[in-house]
């Protein structure tokens, strides 16, 4: 018979330990949604998208092609992670895990292949123009593609 009240005994200890940790991982989905969210509002705010288009229209004469890559909309996020334009790797914290993010890529073709990325990721949050942190302020971001792009073309 004891060994039957310690089963219920436990039965009712696991009960708890499963509402607890249920309860833990609806709050960590809504604070990694939190956080997806203000990325998606930084980007929006510093207008990534619509800048790129801007240099892609008066600098290369709409001959670029602009990609985005949203890392939790990805099928297989650690192919994509590798792939031309897409190096969010660089914003791996200490511990080694990629962060979440958003990279916008503005690519074309000049002697060679040519790229202007911007990198948003939710470590603190973090903004890097081809590799480069930069503060996340649409000044900064501006100068910062301005930079990228000569440096692309060494001018």
């Amino acid at each position: 018979m004891a060994f039957r009240d310690t089963l219920t005994t436990l039965r009712d200890e696991l009960a708890a330990a499963r509402s607890t940790r249920l309860q833990e991982a609806r709050e960590a989905d809504a604070q990694l949604e939190q956080s997806r969210a203000a990325l998606r509002q930084l980007a929006a705010q510093l207008e990534i998208t619509p800048l790129l288009e801007e240099m892609n229209a008066i600098l290369l004469n709409g001959s670029g092609s602009l990609e985005t890559f949203v890392s939790w909309e990805a099928d297989d996020a650690d192919d994509d992670l590798d792939g031309p334009g897409f190096n969010l790797v660089s914003l791996e914290p200490d511990g080694g895990e990629v962060p979440e993010g958003i990279c916008i890529s503005l690519s074309w073709e000049e002697d060679g292949e040519c790229a202007i990325d911007v990198e948003l990721a939710d470590a603190d949050p973090s903004l890097m123009v081809n590799g480069v942190a930069i503060r996340p302020e649409r000044e900064a971001l501006e100068q910062a593609l301005i930079v990228a792009f000569r440096e692309e073309l060494e001018l």
